[in-house]
């Protein structure tokens, strides 16, 4: 009877760790997305916003409006003179990139200052501080964005905010907008790095860069495109293919009456495969791969401290900052590191990333939130901007809280993506500031961006002349993926891939606590 006692016991707590194992168990990749598909968008800042909390602080990190290419692409029929816009040149920003930028600080002042309820309805040098990558596109962008915040009539003031004369742009409020060298890692992720320039070498040594570099509807893909402009492997192929899709692009916006006439082989159907090519590299690019080891580098690791390290140490080192001195200000204790001296954080409200498609992807790895919100992989649209909020609960013990907006492009609202930041509950808006400077924490790029950059790979992170450890199962492997080909109307070859079937975690759980059931049920009745 004891030993049967003693059982029942030891079955009652299996049941109650797999039940709760289940309970607190991380959302699947298909709950997060499906997640996505009901997430609200926010129009007020105070949209949805708990009785306590106290918005503190907001950090826009956008991507600048549309340009011309930064380059010519094999076969191009535009020439660097003809890109007359901004300037002129390859990469400038165009007038519909500055419109873009301006119905975005429209939107952002409706959201944070029309009614005084946060920002100030004319701009105030203490609560606004901007940065831009040192780009014309990305400076132009932010003046751009800038004006639609502030220079308005019914707000500027005559004499006070701009000069009282009749040749002055009307209600035009001039903002500063901040830069760094011109390589800057923090803004932008594709500045020169030679450590990133290492692990990326690695990477292509990955067996997925491998298989997907490789596999029949690549190839075909990149050797169709080759055909049809003239080019060969090095000038198409699997890591620049990013130069074509860009090129046709801004050509089919600003030379789209004759577009169609000189490129008829790029199809809808061909652009969807480079976009599928060039997206998939992105992403690789970031260290978004399923798994990521390679001669004691871990590059889903690695890769992303290099990239997005720098700017989510920034964002979230800025928040506690002005975070800090918020309960200063406010008497509300805590362990704050502010003093009277620190003028530029107890004052400032809004803090502005101009930067670029790479600099959100970047971000948003970091976050480990990318697959989620930029379900395609790749990059993001033009004048797309990842907004996060910054609260203190006061109701709450002063309880650090953010929010996190998606500005998907030119044509959508704010989105709340919280949810998508690994660590935070999938059903809640706001999450706790712990989860994001843990994801600081984990991306921070040891002793500054730039010394981790001159940081060579000189071999392997560990010995790998070892023999390796025996399998830990002789399970069979998982059943490979099955491809078929066929032609379409444009004669490009298409492979149908039907993807292989996986036990997914949940399921395994699933197993577990069936199984606890009926080991109990044995053993009680």
């Amino acid at each position: 009877f004891r030993v049967r006692h003693k059982m029942r016991w030891w079955a009652l707590l299996l049941l109650v760790s797999a039940t709760t194992t289940l309970a607190f168990r991380f959302p699947t990749r298909e709950e997060k997305l499906a997640a996505w598909e009901k997430l609200d968008t926010v129009k007020d800042f105070s949209d949805g916003v708990p009785p306590g909390y106290k918005l503190v602080l907001v950090n826009p990190l956008w991507r600048h409006g549309d340009r011309g290419p930064t380059e010519a692409f094999p076969g191009d029929k535009v020439t660097e003179d003809e890109w007359d816009f901004g300037g002129g040149g390859y990469g400038e920003l165009s007038p519909i990139g500055m419109r873009q930028h301006y119905e975005l600080g429209n939107k952002l002042y409706e959201r944070y200052a029309a009614n005084g309820d946060f920002l100030s309805t004319r701009y105030r040098a203490k609560e606004v501080y901007a940065k831009a990558t040192d780009r014309n596109r990305t400076l132009i962008s932010a003046m751009s964005n800038f004006a639609g915040m502030y220079s308005r009539a019914a707000t500027a003031i005559n004499g006070t905010d701009y000069p009282e004369i009749d040749a002055w742009p009307t209600s035009f409020v001039p903002i500063p907008i901040h830069t760094a060298k011109y390589m800057d890692h923090e803004g932008d992720p594709d500045s020169h790095c030679a450590r990133q320039d290492d692990l990326w070498a690695l990477a292509q040594q990955l067996p997925e860069y491998i298989a997907f570099d490789t596999k029949t509807r690549t190839q075909q893909t990149l050797q169709y495109l080759r055909d049809k402009t003239g080019s060969d492997a090095n000038g198409i192929n699997f890591d620049n293919i990013y130069i074509l899709r860009q090129g046709m692009l801004c050509e089919s916006i600003h030379f789209n009456d004759s577009y169609a006439d000189w490129y008829p082989w790029y199809t809808d159907d061909v652009k969807q495969r480079v976009d599928e090519i060039d997206d998939q590299n992105v992403d690789f690019q970031n260290g978004i791969f399923a798994s990521g080891m390679i001669q004691g580098y871990d590059l889903t690791i690695e890769l992303p401290k290099i990239r997005g390290g720098a700017v989510i140490n920034d964002i979230v080192d800025t928040a506690n900052g002005v975070l800090d001195c918020y309960e200063f200000n406010n008497n509300l204790g805590g362990n704050t590191r502010c003093t009277e001296s620190d003028h530029f954080l107890r004052n400032l409200k809004y803090y502005v990333i101009s930067a670029h498609d790479s600099t959100i992807a970047a971000y948003l790895t970091t976050l480990e939130a990318k697959p989620y919100v930029l379900t395609s992989g790749g990059y993001p649209s033009y004048s797309a901007a990842v907004i996060t909020e910054f609260f203190i609960d006061v109701d709450h013990g002063n309880e650090r809280k953010f929010r996190l907006l998606f500005h998907d492009d030119e044509f959508s609202d704010f989105r709340v993506i919280t949810p998508m930041v690994a660590g935070c509950d999938i059903s809640e808006p706001f999450c706790d500031i712990k989860h994001i400077q843990a994801l600081a924490d984990k991306y921070a790029p040891e002793g500054g961006i730039d010394t981790l950059c001159d940081q060579r790979l000189d071999g392997p992170a560990v010995d790998t002349t070892k023999a390796p450890p025996p399998p830990a199962s002789t399970a069979s492997p998982s059943p490979s993926p099955t491809t078929t080909t066929k032609k379409t109307d444009d004669n490009v070859p298409t492979t149908v891939t039907t993807p292989s079937t996986t036990t997914s975690p949940s399921s395994l759980l699933t197993c577990v606590s069936a199984a606890a059931v009926v080991l109990i049920a044995n053993l009680f009745f």
